[in-house]
């Protein structure tokens, strides 16, 4: 995983400077691992259909804004972009979005889920 490298990569930032990480099928389940490296808050992450075969990381209460993109229907995706994020035990910072659209796997070439993504970006960066 480049996690740390990233982290690392936003740690280094000014602290005024906006952050996001973004991440496709096991990309997307190694996000939350990787704000959770991060010394400081990060803006959004984003996940387009986690896998329920990568690791299940929770949304640290480092992240101002996460949103998830999943197929809870196995059958559709073989159970990649099945798993569906949730908040880490005491978050109560992280307002979590979570969409359930019923697309084949990974899903990041759509054009309306690039929609979301800049909406959600936008709003962050008011």
């Amino acid at each position: 995983s480049d996690g740390p490298k990233i982290a690392d990569a936003i740690n280094r930032l000014p602290a005024d400077a906006h952050t996001a990480i973004v991440g496709t099928s096991l990309g997307a389940n190694e996000a939350p691992a990787t704000v959770a490296l991060c010394k400081r808050k990060v803006d959004l992450i984003f996940g387009i259909q986690p896998s329920k075969y990568g690791r299940r990381n929770k949304i640290p209460a480092n992240v101002g804004r996460a949103v998830c993109i999943y197929n809870p229907i196995d059958v559709l995706t073989g159970g990649l972009g099945a798993y569906a994020w949730f908040r880490a035990s005491g978050n109560r910072t992280t307002t979590l979005y979570t969409y359930r659209y019923y697309v084949g796997h990974p899903g990041d070439n759509i054009p309306w889920i690039h929609d979301i993504l800049v909406k959600h970006a936008k709003e962050v960066t008011k």
